[in-house]
């Protein structure tokens, strides 16, 4: 393993239909369904140093060739599966499907090019921005949870107010949620920072934003703070909207809050997303391809 973005990827088409404009995303889920035909791929990674490490979630990835067509893969990603810290050696893959599946190749990728992406270095130091503020004062004045916590690796906040503006903290967050919100509390190398409590209630949707398979930020939209919330490749967040039936926004309407202060839909506008987890996490990919 060489770094964080390792994925394990299987050739299915070299001449699939090229689906650039977002009124065809669709039709790239409809190719990747009919050609992998209801199998699903599992595969076991079989480290040098005896433990096995097994994946099984994963999705589409296309690349084109310029003329229309491309080649569609089928690939096991290191963001949903656990992968093995980096530097492991792995000695042999064990790659089956539960059902007969035609595949023109097999290919396993892994880079620390863009390690800082996926994994930004901790903050040295921390000091509360203008936007961390703005929290406080909403929902600051309460003691820490005593739930598990989980050390976010970058957390993103954007400001509506006037002028766009952003801070970033990086490892240097820790982050619960439960059914009442979710809390921040700033880890040892934060100065003159608290804890931030935020109740669902003020949580309008989530959304999610992809700056390339390396990073996804899930997105909690906060209008009365003028606040967006963001955590970087935290799928279990994802998990926690479904769970506290949060619309999931598009990314037209997210930026439109954010960048042009335009109302939010309201949440009744939502309702064929919650008629199925599929079609919420639809929707979150939608978003996360910029739709």
């Amino acid at each position: 393993m060489l770094g964080v973005t390792t994925d394990l990827c299987v050739t299915l088409s070299n001449d699939a239909k090229d689906a650039t404009d977002a009124k065809d995303v669709n039709d790239f889920n409809a190719e990747y369904a009919k050609l992998k035909g209801g199998a699903h791929l599992l595969a076991v990674l079989h480290a040098r140093d005896g433990k096995d490490y097994e994946w099984k979630c994963g999705g589409w990835s296309f690349s084109p060739n310029g003329a229309g067509r491309g080649t569609m893969y089928s690939c096991l990603k290191w963001e949903c599966n656990q992968s093995p810290p980096k530097g492991t050696e792995i000695a042999s893959i064990d790659l089956s499907s539960d059902r007969p599946l035609r595949v023109l190749g097999a290919h396993w990728s892994s880079t620390d090019a863009f390690d800082h992406v996926s994994q930004p270095p901790p903050d040295p130091v921390a000091v509360p921005s203008a936007e961390y503020k703005d929290l406080e004062r909403s929902f600051g004045g309460q003691s820490a949870w005593p739930s598990t916590e989980k050390l976010a690796l970058q957390v993103t906040l954007s400001s509506n107010h006037g002028q766009i503006s952003l801070s970033h903290f990086n490892s240097t967050l820790s982050l619960r949620m439960s059914d009442s919100g979710i809390q921040l509390q700033p880890t040892s190398n934060a100065v003159g920072m608290s804890v931030v409590t935020i109740p669902t209630s003020a949580i309008e949707s989530c959304s999610v934003s992809c700056f390339s398979n390396l990073a996804r930020e899930t997105d909690l939209l906060l209008p009365g703070s003028g606040i967006q919330l963001g955590v970087l490749n935290t799928p279990e967040l994802i998990d926690w909207c479904w769970s506290q039936h949060l619309p999931m926004a598009t990314s037209a309407s997210s930026r439109a809050w954010l960048y042009k202060g335009t109302p939010l839909p309201p949440k009744d506008s939502y309702t064929a997303q919650f008629e199925s987890r599929a079609a919420y996490d639809h929707q979150a990919h939608q978003s996360c391809m910029g739709y």
